[in-house]
């Protein structure tokens, strides 16, 4: 691993330029996938959210059961 680092490190440093162009089709390219990792990020943020609610649902699904429970049991 160390020996691959080394040596793209070397090539690195002593590459020549290479005097490429940005292609006007690449800002296209560049925005559709800024867009698609948007909109992949809000899929899966809403999917944490989802959890969460349904952790606290559940948590407070069994406080009103048992409280329940015991209201019964009472009267």
């Amino acid at each position: 691993m160390i020996r691959l680092l080394i040596a793209s490190a070397i090539f690195t440093l002593f590459a020549t330029p290479a005097f490429a162009y940005i292609d006007a089709a690449l800002g296209g390219l560049i925005l559709q996938s800024l867009i698609a990792g948007f909109f992949s990020f809000m899929v899966i943020w809403r999917g944490w959210v989802y959890r969460v609610k349904r952790l606290f649902r559940r948590a407070s699904d069994e406080t009103e059961i048992t409280s329940n429970n015991s209201e019964e049991q009472q009267g």
